[in-house]
């Protein structure tokens, strides 16, 4: 098999919440957009210019987030795609067909929540706060477009059937997938198309919602995935996650109604950041003591894996705090005695210090706290005498 940076854009490609169209999720470009008539099938002969610097073994500067969480994390999702995927093409050309194993897709930007690390591209309870946020300081700007709703009907894909008969894998994310009406609708399509005993479908959610309308959709595919996003316990839960949409408590009762699903595998994951980064140990030893290991969950702390780090908005980046604060995460760290966060414990050796993106961040936070009635230092004390 050919040697080269990426195998992504020969196999995937993703439909964002807002409606912009890429290669990868975690790829930094909007210039494709469903709302500017763009189509799959266009995007993808248009991406023969990144395919061109992947076989060159080049690094492009827009896939520089897996470039950054492999130093950090010591995974990513071209990584992740190796992993995931078993099918892959016999060769690697350019102006391939477009023979697709796996999609994220995404219905809209609808979502209940509005946790400290989204923006209006993911939801659209951050709207009002975002425009207000700009209008305070450009610079802690999350989306360059004007936060808008975005519904992508399921009909957008009713005469696609061949496009997706490769599949192995769909991705759901969102805004909130499971608020995406055009998701339901779309799972009812694979299903008539006699596609749905060959693929794999995976939730990215924040495990706020229990749609009885899955009891009858979800049975018929040959495997569910729920990865519940939890970034913290206690009150930083409800402080990252923007209010008290929903308690701990909801959620371990959500987390039980999902075990019902034969075909179901469950996870989590976290998005590591800076109001979390003292906090991962407590997250492990939640996993441990509060899911039930004779569920269907992935709960082991010790196998658990971190390949989820915020570096987009920069301010929110672990690596950007002064090197007082890495030493003191990396000592709660090693004191938790957890095995899975030793690669983000080596990665907290690094002594380099963003002087202007930490003010960006401390100014942010007083700000976004100022309008949601909050203050950092009650959930993150440990940024007492570094928060200016």
């Amino acid at each position: 098999m050919t040697t080269l940076t990426c195998k992504v854009p020969w196999i995937s490609i993703t439909l964002s919440g807002n409606g912009n169209i890429k290669p990868c999720c975690v790829y930094q470009g909007g210039e494709y957009s469903y709302h500017n008539g763009d189509t799959l099938d266009s995007v993808w002969q248009d991406l023969d210019s990144l395919r061109k610097q992947f076989l060159a073994g080049e690094k492009p500067e827009r896939c520089n987030q897996c470039w950054k969480r492999e130093a950090s994390l010591g995974t990513s999702r071209r990584m992740w795609y190796d992993d995931k995927i078993t099918s892959w093409p016999s060769m690697y050309k350019l102006n391939p067909d477009m023979q697709l194993r796996h999609m994220d897709l995404n219905f809209g930007n609808k979502c209940n929540l509005k946790c400290r690390m989204c923006g209006s591209w993911g939801s659209t309870t951050w709207f009002n706060e975002e425009v207000a946020l700009h209008k305070i300081n450009p610079d802690f700007k999350r989306n360059p477009n004007k936060p808008r709703p975005t519904i992508i009907p399921a009909s957008y894909w009713e005469n696609k059937q061949d496009t997706f008969k490769y599949l192995e894998r769909i991705d759901f994310k969102g805004g909130e997938p499971m608020m995406q009406e055009g998701m339901y609708d779309f799972l009812e399509y694979l299903i008539e198309w006699g596609l749905a005993d060959n693929i794999t479908i995976a939730y990215t959610t924040n495990g706020t919602k229990t749609p009885e309308r899955l009891l009858e959709l979800w049975p018929k595919f040959k495997k569910i995935k729920i990865v519940i996003s939890i970034e913290g316990t206690g009150d930083l839960y409800q402080y990252i996650r923007g209010g008290k949409t929903q308690t701990e408590e909801q959620l371990i009762e959500n987390i039980h109604w999902f075990d019902q699903f034969e075909n179901l595998q469950g996870s989590f994951n976290t998005a590591i950041q800076i109001y979390n980064i003292f906090a991962l140990p407590n997250i492990l030893t939640w996993m441990r003591d509060t899911v039930n290991a004779s569920t269907k969950w992935h709960a082991d702390p010790d196998s658990f894996k971190f390949d989820c780090m915020v570096t987009n908005p920069r301010y929110l980046d672990i690596n950007i705090m002064p090197y007082e604060l890495k030493q003191l995460a990396r000592s709660r760290i090693q004191d938790s005695g957890y095995k899975s966060l030793q690669q983000i414990s080596n990665s907290l050796k690094n002594n380099s210090y963003d002087e202007k993106q930490w003010q960006l961040f401390c100014n942010f936070t007083k700000e976004l706290d100022r309008m949601r009635g909050v203050d950092v230092l009650n959930v993150v004390p440990e940024l007492k005498g570094y928060y200016k």
